[in-house]
């Protein structure tokens, strides 16, 4: 008769730790995986995020990069280059890069970021970027370099050939 207590309680206890395992999976959130950069070099370093999608940190720069959805890469301080290609897939709509209170999407471009003491300046070589800024959205093509602080554009500018990073061109 003990004997089969035990067989009526195993299969119940499977079954509530099955539910609780269950319950638990449900609701709690997937870990954001966040990686932190930094370049001290003497040359750039080359981060590749995905298979389309490449970063050239520069001399003296930090980023971070969470692998949640968006992919959110945020530049802290330097610059960064990033070469992001066309895909069929929706990889460009899942990447969001991050400068204070202004993000950016992208088309699949080249551009170039760098951060100063209270603006940032972004150099777009190639296709187009989508910028948000807390007031406003700009949809920026290549060939321009402009000049923002957290809420606006300060300076748009046509760009020459030697203000595109060497690795870029």
């Amino acid at each position: 008769m003990a004997r089969e207590k035990v067989e009526l309680t195993i299969p119940t206890l499977v079954i509530l730790l099955s539910l609780i395992t269950g319950t638990l999976i449900y609701f709690i959130p997937r870990p954001i995986i966040t990686q932190i950069y930094e370049n001290y070099a003497e040359n750039y370093q080359v981060i590749e995020v995905n298979p389309r999608v490449f970063i050239y940190l520069d001399t003296d720069s930090s980023i971070t990069i969470r692998r949640n959805e968006p992919i959110q890469i945020e530049l802290i301080r330097g610059g960064a280059s990033f070469d992001i290609q066309e895909a069929q897939s929706k990889i460009l709509d899942q990447l969001e890069i991050i400068i204070g209170d202004a993000r950016i999407t992208n088309k699949g471009t080249r551009f170039n970021i760098k951060i100063y003491d209270k603006r940032s300046e972004i150099t777009i070589t190639d296709g187009q970027i989508e910028l948000h800024l807390p007031s406003q959205k700009y949809l920026i093509d290549s060939g321009r370099k402009i000049e923002i602080d957290n809420n606006q554009i300060i300076t748009d500018n046509i760009i020459n050939q030697t203000e595109v990073p060497p690795w870029l061109k």
